[in-house]
């Protein structure tokens, strides 16, 4: 499984050639089945990103439709209570305002 493949978002956008790393793995990797999920998650400057399945071997069961037929639906979730998350953010304009 990878993350960050990119598509186009619905004006035609995507990122820069330089962070489609994943997107050119997938074309130069031989492997029995690979599968783009469908995404709606935007991307800063352009584009979707989604999550992507290679199988390398035969056997291995095909993702349920309802994987492959509705994006997916990415709810950010902070990992850090909101006044540390302030707080570090006030810090670091301190820290970006004296470089």
């Amino acid at each position: 499984m990878f993350d960050d493949f990119f598509g186009k978002d619905k004006d035609g956008n995507q990122p820069k050639d330089e962070h489609m790393g994943v997107n050119k793995l997938m074309k130069e990797i031989e492997a029995y089945a690979k599968i783009v999920l469908p995404s709606n998650d935007g991307v800063l400057g352009g584009g979707t990103t989604h999550l992507c399945f290679v199988a390398m071997k035969k056997g291995i069961p095909k993702l349920p439709k309802s994987f492959t037929s509705v994006p997916i639906v990415v709810t950010p979730k902070d990992s850090r209570p909101k006044e540390e998350i302030i707080n570090n953010v006030i810090e670091n304009k301190k820290i970006n305002q004296r470089l």
